[in-house]
C-alpha cells in the first residue's frame, strides 16, 4: 500500500450494512458526509451487485428511490443535513466500529 492509499484508509471503521435481508461487512470513514457515504455504497453495489445489493435508482414506475441509513435496532433514520443546513456523518450519529446499520429506501414521487 502506498502512502496515499494508507492514508485514505486511515480512520475508517468496518461496519455492517442491512439491506433486503442481506448483511455485508462495509469499510466507512465516518468523518464523510453522509451523503459520500452513501454514495460510495452505491457506487460499490453497483459495480459488485452480487458481493453488495442492487440499488437501482428507480422504481418500476420511473419514480426515483432514495436511499438512507439508519441503525439496525431502531427506527431511526440518519438525515444527511441537521436542521441548521449543516452536513451530517456517521460520527455525528455515533457510529462506531462493528455498529450494525440498514439501509432504508424511499420512493420519491415524481
Amino acid at each position: 500500500m502506498n502512502q496515499e492509499e494508507e492514508k485514505k484508509e486511515e480512520g475508517r471503521i468496518k461496519v455492517y450494512i442491512t439491506f433486503k435481508e442481506k448483511t455485508v461487512l462495509f469499510s466507512a470513514n465516518p468523518l464523510y458526509t453522509l451523503k459520500v457515504t452513501m454514495e460510495n455504497v452505491k457506487k460499490l453495489s453497483n459495480m459488485y451487485p452480487d458481493k453488495f445489493w442492487n440499488l437501482p435508482e428507480y422504481d418500476n414506475n420511473g419514480q426515483r428511490i432514495t436511499y438512507y441509513l439508519g441503525k439496525q435496532d431502531s427506527k431511526s433514520v440518519f438525515l444527511s443535513t441537521a436542521a441548521t443546513g449543516e452536513d451530517r456523518s456517521l460520527e455525528d450519529y455515533g457510529v462506531r466500529a462493528g455498529d450494525r446499520l440498514k439501509i432504508i429506501q424511499k420512493v420519491v414521487a415524481g
